[in-house]
C-alpha cells in the first residue's frame, strides 16, 4: 500500500506522461495533411490546457504547499520551483490562447510549429527536473 505522499507523486508522474502523450499526438497531427488537422490541433490544445491546469493545481496544493510547510531546509528551493512553473504555465497558456483559433493557426502555422517545439522542449526539461530532483527529494524528507 502506498502512502499519501507516494500516491501524490505517482499521480503527478502519471499526469506528466499523459501531458507528454497529448503533446506527441499534437505533433503527429502537425505532420499530417488535410484541412481538418488545424481544427483537430485546436481541440488537442484545448484538452492539453485543461489537463495542464488540473496538473498544476494538484502540484501546487498537494505537493509544493506541503513541501514548503514541512521542510524548512528545502523551502526556498520549493518556492523557486513553484515560481518557475508559474512562469512556464503563463507562457504555455498564452501560446495556447494565441492559437485557439483555427484560422490563425492555419495562417501562422510555421510560427506555431517553431513555438510548439520550443514549448515542448521546455516542458519536457521541467518534467525531468521535477521527477529526478524535486519529487525524489520530497519522497525522502517529508
Amino acid at each position: 500500500m502506498f502512502s499519501d505522499k507516494q500516491n501524490v507523486i505517482l499521480k503527478l508522474i502519471r499526469q506528466h506522461r499523459s501531458l507528454q502523450k497529448e503533446l506527441d499526438l499534437t505533433h503527429k497531427m502537425m505532420m499530417g495533411n488535410g484541412e481538418s488537422k488545424y481544427l483537430i490541433i485546436v481541440h488537442l490544445l484545448g484538452d492539453f490546457k485543461k489537463n495542464l491546469l488540473e496538473h498544476v493545481k494538484l502540484e501546487n496544493e498537494k505537493f509544493y504547499d506541503v513541501l514548503v510547510e514541512n521542510d524548512e531546509k528545502g523551502k526556498a528551493q520549493a518556492m523557486e520551483f513553484r515560481e518557475s512553473m508559474k512562469g512556464i504555465e503563463e507562457v504555455v497558456l498564452k501560446f495556447i490562447d494565441e492559437y485557439r483559433n483555427e484560422e490563425k493557426l492555419k495562417s501562422e502555422f510555421a510560427d506555431f510549429q517553431n513555438e510548439f517545439e520550443l514549448m515542448v522542449s521546455k516542458l519536457n526539461s521541467r518534467i525531468s527536473l521535477e521527477e529526478v530532483g524535486v519529487y525524489s527529494y520530497w519522497s525522502m524528507v517529508i
